[in-house]
């Protein structure tokens, strides 16, 4: 987990997270917020938090611009888990309001953190990918995302957040699984269905106690309901969902619905036929949010259908049916498929410029690929370029250049050249991290740019990238004596990063004419010899 860069943050934040009112712990947040001397890190968290808090109190569109804000601070600060978190609820605040574009968007975000860090998504953050892919109706990747954060949350240490995560993960996941089944364009294997149903059950019996709170309580009832329901079992939803009463007044108005869903067919099981019928009406009432239940209007639809039938009209019946196959066919269209696909087509264009493609798109990568090196070649240094552009971070480029170079090339001929040059492209690769960018940019130049870095990264880089050229052993190579490597290093805005780039190769030029081995500018602009020998020669 990203590491708090002041402790009172932390504590701050663990203490808004105390069963007290709802408008003290945003106030409790907000007072942080006004401390000038917050860390982008910190500040970032306490953005997230505050959005947490604020769900169901604040309007959609200041969620979106705390979470927006906390996305710019947390990229900036590198706070991968964090930066995750923001995602993730930004993609799901706006699935609920039906901007489907900047939900994918922040998906394929979130997809890219994933593959960049190599760390599969998990906890609140899967669960809010789960809830936006739900929504969307993407309902194969919502499995995924749902099933994860099910059984993440289940290792949480604080009973409350565990309790509470877990409900919330079952209930979106019992409604991907239904929906799934409901709409008909996903296959879904019967030994799928029957895992998820078990875990969902093992979940929730693993948190139910005998204290837990009402609310709570309700949740667990009409999810077990559901989840016979999807099993054809109604004399077991019966009994999962007990005296629940889905036409309280005291539920509110989307969950209300929600447990109409659930009821009416419980009550056309029983006979009841005045209260499905007033069930099934509750179920259809209400705007037509895809917030929490997208596909209620096809189970009212459906549900009605029996309903004139047992009730003997056959017209009605049939009209409802199409009405509900219509309804289907809208909600199981291609949307969810060609989002899906648009998301995969957008990282592997993602994995393209970054040169992390699979042998079997060899053409592409043929394109932004050095032949010799296997890291980036000048195409793909572009490539990067131009999406650094938009971004509202800063940038840090480091301009690499062997030094004496034509000597090597002139003694031991164009082969050993080669290999030099290759060896040097996997000394810089093991300094790097997985995350950063690396790339041939001609001859014996390379150019590297690391991810979310601060000026500060950039020079330890530099460091390790020295230390890794002047501690090899280079007669392997048959190579007499050392291969040194000169740096230039520059940092600034990504809007401006033809600048940066500039007055990197600017210092490159000045640490070859300050004796090479060297990086330029030093820390303290003063000369510092990088590695832990420097060359006598120059």
């Amino acid at each position: 987990m990203d590491d708090f860069d002041a402790q009172w943050v932390r504590d701050a934040i663990d203490a808004a997270r105390n069963p007290i009112d709802p408008g003290e712990q945003r106030a409790r947040l907000e007072a942080v917020l006004g401390d000038d001397t917050l860390s982008d890190h910190d500040r970032g968290r306490v953005l997230v938090a505050l959005a947490v808090v604020a769900q169901g109190t604040a309007a959609p569109e200041k969620l979106i611009e705390w979470l927006d804000e906390a996305v710019v601070l947390l990229r900036r600060a590198a706070a991968h888990r964090a930066l995750g978190a923001a995602l993730g609820m930004a993609a799901a605040v706006h699935a609920s309001t039906g901007n489907i574009r900047a939900c994918l968007d922040h998906c394929l975000a979130l997809l890219g953190i994933e593959s960049e860090t190599k760390d599969p998504i998990g906890g609140r953050v899967a669960l809010n990918f789960g809830v936006a892919l739900l929504t969307l109706g993407a309902y194969p990747m919502a499995c995924v995302q749902l099933e994860r954060a099910v059984i993440d949350n289940l290792d949480e240490p604080d009973l409350a957040y565990r309790t509470t995560m877990t409900v919330v993960a079952c209930l979106n996941l019992v409604l991907v699984v239904y929906g799934a089944e409901l709409v008909g364009s996903v296959p879904v294997t019967h030994a799928d269905q029957q895992r998820r149903l078990a875990l969902i059950r093992d979940a929730l019996d693993r948190i139910r106690t005998p204290d837990l709170a009402p609310e709570t309580e309700a949740f667990v009832c009409a999810i077990l309901a559901l989840a016979w329901q999807i099993e054809s079992d109604l004399t077991a939803s019966t009994q999962a969902w007990g005296s629940l009463d889905a036409l309280d007044d005291a539920w509110p108005d989307v969950f209300g619905r929600y447990l109409a869903m659930i009821e009416a067919p419980i009550a056309l099981h029983r006979g009841d036929l005045d209260r499905a019928d007033a069930l099934i009406e509750r179920c259809l009432g209400g705007d037509e949010s895809r917030a929490m239940v997208p596909y209620r209007r096809i189970v009212g639809l459906r549900l009605r259908a029996d309903l004139h039938e047992r009730r003997g009209d056959a017209a009605s019946a049939i009209e409802d049916l199409r009405a509900s196959v219509d309804e289907a066919l809208r909600h199981g269209s291609e949307l969810p498929d060609a989002l899906i696909q648009e998301m995969v087509d957008r990282t592997e264009l993602e994995q393209i410029r970054r040169g992390l493609v699979d042998n079997t798109t060899r053409l592409a990568e043929l394109v932004v690929v050095d032949e010799l090196t296997r890291v980036g070649n000048r195409r793909g240094f572009e490539l990067c370029l131009d999406e650094l552009r938009p971004q509202p971070v800063d940038a840090v480029v480091l301009m690499l250049d062997l030094d004496n170079f034509k000597p090597i090339n002139d003694r031991h001929g164009h082969a050993i050249g080669d290999r030099v040059i290759e060896r040097s492209a996997e000394i810089i690769t093991a300094a790097c991290r997985t995350t950063d960018q690396i790339f041939r940019y001609g001859g014996d130049e390379f150019v590297v740019v690391p991810s979310l870095a601060t000026t500060d990264v950039g020079y330890a880089m530099a460091d390790r990238i020295a230390d890794g050229f002047n501690g090899h052993d280079w007669s392997a190579l048959g190579v007499a004596g050392d291969v040194t490597v000169s740096i230039g290093l520059a940092s600034g805005p990504a809007n401006e990063i033809d600048d940066v780039v500039a007055a990197a190769d600017m210092h490159l030029y000045a640490a070859k004419h300050a004796g090479r081995n060297t990086v330029r500018p030093t820390r303290d602009a003063v000369e510092v010899v990088l590695g832990s020998a420097a060359s006598s020669e120059g």
